[in-house]
């Protein structure tokens, strides 16, 4: 670690050869008295393999609270990304990984469980991932990033965008038939305030695979539920009072009965989740 504040080695040995390698390189690197500019010419003159180690570990790093990136984390960034995306996609792809992982995850790990509330969310990393995202796809490397795009605009906030994404993934023919995926997309909707939209991908979904589910989908809060419950409970009332008339037409009593639904699963779902 000391070998990243500068003098490092010259201050454990004392010996002029390590004097002088504190003194330029890689080795001379001190965050706090570099400028941006300064940061990436320095930072360039590093393996650029050890950089994105770097980044991916000062990504990880940022609290969730973070407005922006650190300078040192940002320079390590800029010079990933100076490195053409056609022979560097490796390190493209888990610069990305790193900044969306959340606290205490490694990997593609993110995208194995339930994605997080945004709430918190790291704003400014998503953005960076998504210029990552985007020079991968100018360079027209083939490999399929919709997922890591899609969780993207979820923790920039786009959740149309996300949810519209992951629908694309699940309509590929090729697509795994996956329930957690299925999940995702609904939450997406959910958190959109579009709860006839996630009805259409839990609707397939039985409880035992949610059950089985390796996070389930997040759960409402206590006022959430009340506020549904009493939304319901008004619009059987009207339909009530609507003597020699349907009480519903097709579609009122399709997103009625999805919302019946909805509110009815994440009771049942709070047992699995107090066991998670």
């Amino acid at each position: 670690p000391g070998s990243w504040r500068g003098g490092g080695a010259a201050a454990a040995g004392g010996a002029s050869s390590g004097g002088a390698a504190a003194s330029g390189g890689c080795s001379s690197l001190m965050p706090s008295e570099w400028d941006a500019a300064s940061l990436v010419k320095r930072l360039q003159s590093c393996p650029v393999d050890l950089v994105a180690k770097l980044a991916s570990a000062l990504c990880r790093l940022q609290p969730a609270s973070s407005t922006e990136a650190d300078p040192l984390c940002a320079a390590a960034i800029d010079v990933v990304l100076l490195q053409p995306a056609e022979t560097h996609a490796d390190l493209y792809v888990k610069l990305v990984d790193a900044l969306l992982a959340d606290d205490n995850t490694t990997g593609d790990a993110c995208f194995s469980g339930r994605w997080p509330r945004r709430a918190g969310q790291k704003s400014w990393a998503a953005a960076q991932a998504l210029r990552v995202l985007d020079a991968l796809a100018d360079a027209g490397i083939d490999q399929d990033l919709r997922l890591r795009r899609a969780m993207c605009f979820w923790k920039a906030g786009q959740l149309e965008d996300a949810a519209l994404l992951l629908e694309d993934v699940l309509a590929d023919p090729d697509a795994p038939a996956d329930a957690d995926l299925r999940v995702r997309v609904a939450e997406a909707w959910i958190e959109q305030g579009c709860p006839e939209r996630a009805d259409k991908f839990l609707e397939d979904i039985s409880y035992d695979d949610l059950q089985r589910s390796r996070k389930p989908p997040p759960a409402m809060s206590s006022d959430q539920r009340r506020a549904l419950y009493e939304k319901l409970n008004k619009e059987l009332d009207q339909a009530d009072k609507r003597p020699g008339r349907p009480h519903f037409d097709a579609a009122g009593l399709q997103a009625f009965l999805a919302q019946v639904r909805l509110v009815v699963m994440d009771c049942e779902l709070d047992c699995v989740r107090l066991t998670i």
